[in-house]
């Protein structure tokens, strides 16, 4: 719509669990995640597909499938070009950048400790690098780190 609320007009509509995680880098593309339902013990998925919506055709692209994902641990860059995301299986987890030009996915760090969560991850402003938090406890913060 426009600045003043006129000129609306319904660019994606959808039945389907989803978050919106911003624009593209050349801001032609909604990129957000849809998600299945999660199990019943806690917050992951147990499949995620990250798309693409193009603003200009109306088509939708899929960019990546994701397996036991947190589901709210999903940041797109300031950019709108790099994807962080955060899996937990078997009690590893795992932090991946997905760049959305070449749908290439690299996996940063991986922590084998049990006990130890990730969360609040998040682009640094120049999008260099990942901040986030490592957690013994859910109501516990014990380090931030990048």
């Amino acid at each position: 719509m426009s600045a003043d609320g006129s000129d609306r007009k319904v660019v994606l509509e959808t039945n389907d669990r989803f978050r919106l995680l911003g624009l593209s880098a050349g801001q032609t593309e909604l990129i957000y995640a849809k998600g299945s339902t999660p199990p019943d013990s806690g917050p992951i998925l147990r499949s995620m597909e990250i798309l693409s919506f193009s603003l200009e055709t109306g088509k939708v692209r899929k960019l990546d499938l994701v397996n036991d994902a947190y589901f709210y641990n999903v940041q797109l860059s300031k950019g709108g070009s790099s994807i962080a995301y955060v899996t937990r299986n078997d009690n590893v987890t795992r932090i991946f950048t997905l760049e959305l030009a070449s749908k290439s996915r690299k996996e940063l760090l991986t922590i084998t400790d049990p006990k130890v969560f990730v969360s609040s991850i998040s682009w640094s402003p120049d999008g260099s690098s990942l901040v986030f938090g490592k957690q013994t406890r859910t109501n516990l913060l014990s380090m931030l780190t990048e």
